[in-house]
Formats: structure tokens, sequence, C-alpha cells
């Protein structure tokens, strides 16, 4: 039997509220031992646990494989970029397929060692940023990129996106970017709210990135995000706009044969920078 929402401690945050009943329905659906699934979950926001993981780890996806957003980002970016959908692992030259409106960058935040980068770069030539606050998973991603393509094009940024001064430092300038993310939004929010000196209350880690990614963004600006939920940016604040979302299928984990496996849904996310002025600020 699952716990009913309303008897979940009264400290546990409505987001979290959400969430956690997400995990009970899914485990159950599933036959798997809920208490456990939600006790023995990680904190996939902490530089710990990812240092821990790529020393064991060569290869790490987030919701699927690396490819799994390729053809949704071409279809969607076809009236700016004017790229092929079903061309997406061409390796024309941007100058060929793409118009004048091409972001000056892609940031491809939370890396990691995804194999999105890789085909980022055959779409989208020398124009990729892989950022990371891991070290050891940037240098992994290099060298992928140099088995595979016999060279290194792609730019690698160790930074903490919810750290300002890092972030300014590295990345600092608004330009017109497209902005890649595969579930490091997720990843960001499992961490804790930070103080804000413009508001008695604290904010939730993914405003301030989403704070931080439009102090780089000029107004038009995509964001483009993979999310496990449904409600990843309903409080993303005044900066960025949700224009669009989109169902994906999610890979059920299910290999017994004969075994029911719900549906499970991810959601992809198109955000468009808004014409709102922005003032990042430091996070304690």
């Amino acid at each position: 039997m699952l716990l009913p929402r309303t008897l979940l401690p009264n400290f546990v945050t409505s987001n979290a509220k959400s969430e956690i009943y997400r995990v009970l329905l899914l485990a159950s659906a599933i036959h798997q031992p809920a208490l456990v699934t939600i006790l023995s979950m990680p904190d996939y926001s902490s530089l710990t646990y990812w240092q821990s993981r790529f020393e064991k780890e060569t290869c790490f996806e987030w919701l699927g494989p690396g490819d799994i957003m390729m053809p949704h980002l071409a279809r969607i970016l076809e009236p700016v970029l004017n790229c092929d959908e079903n061309d997406y692992s061409s390796s024309k030259l941007p100058e060929q397929r793409c118009n004048e409106s091409f972001p000056t960058n892609i940031f491809h935040i939370g890396s990691g060692t995804s194999q999105l980068s890789l085909d980022l770069r055959s779409l989208y030539s020398t124009r990729v940023v892989n950022i990371d606050f891991e070290q050891s998973c940037l240098a992994q991603l290099r060298q992928s990129e140099l088995a595979k393509y016999g060279d290194v094009k792609m730019e690698y940024k160790q930074i903490d996106m919810l750290n300002w001064e890092q972030v300014e430092s590295q990345l600092a300038g608004e330009a017109r970017v497209l902005i890649i993310d595969k579930s490091t939004s997720d990843a960001i929010s499992c961490g804790p709210d930070k103080p804000s000196p413009f508001s008695q209350s604290p904010i939730s880690p993914v405003r301030v990135l989403a704070l931080h990614l439009a102090a780089l963004s000029l107004p038009g600006s995509i964001w483009i995000a993979l999310s496990y939920s449904a409600s990843r940016f309903d409080d993303i604040g005044e900066f960025w706009n949700v224009e669009m979302t989109e169902k994906v299928a999610a890979e059920s984990g299910q290999t017994k044969e004969g075994v029911y496996a719900p549906e499970v849904w991810h959601t992809l996310y198109v955000l468009r920078r808004t014409n709102h002025p922005v003032r990042p600020f430091v996070c304690d």
C-alpha cells in the first residue's frame, strides 16, 4: 500500500513530496521496494558523489542513450538552424547546413561522459562547449572525442554552474547561445535551496541555474532540457519562458519476459530567454 502524500512529514516540501510520490508509484508498478528505492537514492547534486562514480565508470548516460535527444533537437531547431532532421549525423559543415541565426556557442551543461557531446560535434562542429563541475569526466570525454574524430575541436570547461564567480570568469559576456541539458537540472534539483539577497525566502538550485544561464544568454537564446519530471520548470522565474514540452518515451528497464512494465515518459522542454534583465549574485 502506498503512503498517502498527505502523511509525508511536514518538513518535506511540496515539490519533494511530488517527486517522492512519483517514485512510490513507479516502485509499486514494477514491484520494487519503494522505501529502499527512496532511502538508497544518492545525492546527485554532490561533487563527491560524481568524483567517486567517474572513478569507476567511463561512460554514464542519464535518461537513455546519448543520441536520444538528437532527432528532437534537429526538428525543434530546424526553423532557426535550417538543419535536416534526418541528417543529424552528417559531416557537413555548419556553414553549409545552417543559416545566420546559428548560435554563437552551444553549452552542453553537465556533460559528464555522455556520448551526446560527440553527436553534437558531428552536427555543430566547433561551437560546442562541454561543461561539468567534475574534472575527470571531462578528461574522459575529451579522450573519447580524440578517439572518434582524430582531433579535439570542442571546448571543455570545469565549472560549477551554481557558482556565479566560476561562471562569470569562464563564460563571461552575453551571447546568442543554445543550452543543452540532459537531466542536469534533475541532478541539480537534489541540492539545497540557496539564500537570495533579494528575498527573505531561499530559491531553488534550478532557479539559480536559470538565473546564471540567463546572464549568459541574449534574449531569444534557447535552452533545451530533457527531464524525468513533468514539472521541472514550473517555477523557473521570469528569465525563461517554457515554449514547448514534448513527451519522450523512456526505457522501461524491464528485462524479464512476460513481466508487465508500465509506460514511463520523460519530458523534453524548450525554453526561450525573455527580455527581462538579470542580476546574478553570489550564493553562500
